[in-house]
């Protein structure tokens, strides 16, 4: 008994050293510093010594209080990523990266696994299979509201006013002939500036028709109607809301009936930069993914030997229909998907039957498809719109792939690296269900080399990876089997490690500066990256197809995924011991993996990576004189002065 005493005595007093040390990082992360004179000469301006022993108390007390021992306060470690900028000496200019906005995701890292080392039961809400996909739809549909609230000075942009521009000549004229809502200038309404009509060739009769296909415009035209640009932007996100309900159920299905990898699955795509700024946005993918996700529904009921209604059938051959409405590409969706399910039906009884059902509706609307163009161009041809237009070949293919995937501004890698784990789901799903696994692959790799083959695959002004949207929630299933406990547990805190990075960087594209960082421009930089470190020239540290060309975007992304695929070992290892060490470690190799692979990226560019005149202002714009009293230059080992400290402040402006 005395023993266990002296044990859990000095558990006890393990758990107060780490409460103490992250007690000092909670100090260092109200401060900020700066580096005048590039990475030497840092000045640190932090709060007075006697708020450090303030904070001290209270994290000693809150550890007794809470009576927390050592093998569930290992997440408080994670804290000390923060004092890297501070260290004396000379440091790899990468440690910078932990100072500023990238703070943040230090304390959600350090409270999710305190939380994570005592996981609660998962409400009954949220693992109820009747009740959570309704959640999840609900949660999606206030959270796209709330940030479009926030975003209105940026959007609409790019395509959307012309699609709206289509609904209105609809609501007037009933028509699609534009040129005079353009010329009326109807679309004051919701964008303020002057457009012209989006077409390259005129349709018969010399009559302007829009390039963009029709069927947004239609599914919008209600609420268009009802309440104009917000009632349409309520369509959307209402599909896109429906379309997480679908996805939280095929993904439960997919995953052995786990809620909690239903939501990681969810969360991995509807709460993650590429799927989310979609989903208030005038376009066709948020609507083409909840049709392609009503063809999946289906596929899954036929590879689980379920019988096929006929409301099953009819429901998903009309969404298959709808899709190349939406645009032509999509047809490559719509046709695959078709073929994919109709081999699964012929092996059925009546399997004539069968077909028949599934493919009444979409042998109708193609041949309205068809007909759509005649009767505007003068042939069926759905390039008919286009004329010569030559934005599409091949050769164009491989430059767009690498950069729909690692592209620092258009990548969904990049942007959500979260979804690097569906390719460790597919190879599960692979092992279990071989065909289901092919057939999804089918699915979305000939879809993601048709858009790769445009010239402009970045999809000009708009949020990233917006020509994959239409599949990503494909990777919500994928993503979900990765995370499945009876298969995987050892990837469980790493995978939700890099979740949480994923999900985090929506941030600063929501709430900083109404919106400006959600929508990139053909170009070098990406302003969140920018924005998350005010001394590294982050943008750098990544991978950029527009800057560099697609060979040496893949050596940066290969860097970048050889560090991440180490410290996901690291953290499998770690994963039999503890649940906290286990997401200690996982947070650390990732925080590791992150630093190591900018500092390596950095150097291969062989650019300077230190701002200091940047690094200047972000440090002025934090400083508060009545709290930040301590103010220490690191490598002259003395205190300064704050007139020392102003002075040492000035921006160099050269005209």
């Amino acid at each position: 008994m005395q023993a266990l005493r002296r044990d859990s005595g000095r558990a006890r007093i393990a758990a107060s050293v780490l409460a103490l040390l992250t007690a000092v990082s909670i100090w260092l992360s109200a401060g900020t510093l700066a580096t005048p004179d590039g990475d030497t000469g840092r000045i640190a301006v932090l709060p007075a010594i006697w708020i450090l022993g303030v904070l001290a108390a209270i994290a000693v007390a809150a550890v007794e209080a809470a009576r927390l021992r050592v093998e569930h306060a290992w997440p408080l470690s994670i804290s000390l990523l923060i004092w890297l900028p501070f260290l004396p000496g000379s440091i790899p200019t990468a440690f910078f990266v932990w100072q500023g906005p990238f703070e943040a995701l230090v304390w959600v890292l350090v409270a999710a696994g305190l939380l994570a080392s005592r996981p609660p039961r998962l409400p009954a809400g949220l693992s109820d299979p009747a009740r959570a996909p309704w959640l999840a739809a609900a949660i999606v549909a206030v959270a796209s509201l709330i940030v479009f609230a926030q975003v209105r000075g940026v959007i609409p942009g790019g395509d959307e006013p012309h699609y709206l521009a289509a609904t209105q000549s609809l609501l007037r004229d009933a028509d699609l002939k534009v040129a005079n809502n353009y010329a009326q200038g109807a679309y004051l309404d919701y964008f303020p500036g002057r457009l012209e009509p989006h077409y390259l060739v005129r349709g018969l009769g010399g009559e302007i028709y829009s390039v963009h296909a029709p069927g947004v415009s239609v599914i919008v035209l209600p609420a268009f109607a009802a309440a104009g640009y917000v009632g349409a932007v309520v369509t959307v996100v209402l599909i896109a809301a429906a379309s997480a309900a679908l996805a939280w159920l095929l993904a439960f299905r997919i995953a052995r009936r786990d809620a909690a990898s239903a939501w990681v699955g969810v969360a991995a795509v509807f709460f993650t930069v590429p799927y989310f700024f979609h989903t208030f946005a005038i376009y066709p993918e948020v609507i083409g993914g909840f049709c392609v996700l009503v063809g999946v529904w289906l596929l899954l009921e036929l590879a689980d030997g379920r019988e096929a209604s006929t409301r099953a059938l009819l429901t998903a051959g009309a969404a298959l229909a709808v899709l190349p409405w939406l645009h032509s590409r999509f047809a490559v969706l719509a046709g695959i998907l078709g073929i994919i399910i109709a081999a699964r039906l012929v092996t059925r009884a009546r399997a004539g039957v069968l077909l028949g059902r599934f493919l009444a509706v979409p042998v109708i609307a193609s041949v309205g498809w068809f007909a759509f163009f005649y009767l505007l161009w003068g042939s069926p041809s759905p390039m008919s719109p286009y004329g010569a237009d030559t934005s599409t070949s091949a050769s164009y293919m491989l430059r767009g792939l690498i950069g729909l995937l690692v592209d620092q501004q258009f990548g969904v890698l990049t942007t959500a690296p979260i979804y690097a784990v569906a390719a460790i789901g597919w190879i599960v799903l692979l092992r279990r269900e071989p065909r289901l696994a092919i057939e999804l692959l089918l699915l979305v790799v000939p879809y993601a080399l048709t858009v790769a083959s445009y010239a402009m695959w970045w999809a000009g002004s708009a949020a990233p990876a917006r020509f994959l949207v239409a599949v990503l929630p494909v990777a919500a299933l994928l993503i979900a089997v990765a995370f499945e406990k009876g298969a995987a547990p050892r990837r469980s805190a790493f995978v939700i490690v890099v979740l949480l990075a994923s999900v985090a960087l929506i941030l600063p594209r929501a709430f900083i500066e109404s919106g400006r960082f959600i929508i990139n421009n053909r170009g070098a930089i990406d302003g969140t990256l920018s924005f998350l470190s005010g001394i590294v020239d982050l943008p750098f540290g990544l991978p950029s197809v527009h800057r560099d060309g697609g060979s040496v975007a893949v050596r940066d992304a290969a860097i970048w995924l050889s560090l991440l695929s180490i410290a996901a070992v690291l953290a499998a290892v770690a994963a039999r011991r503890f649940v906290a060490a286990a997401w200690t470690v996982s947070a650390l190799a990732f925080a590791s993996a992150v630093t190591l692979a900018i500092g390596l990226v950095s150097g291969a560019h062989e650019i300077g990576t230190v701002t200091a005149d940047r690094s200047k202002l972000a440090a002025l714009a934090t400083y508060r004189p009545a709290m930040h009293q301590t103010i220490v230059g690191i490598d002259a080992r003395r205190r300064l002065t704050p007139e020392e400290f102003l002075g040492a402040m000035a921006v160099n402006i050269s005209c």
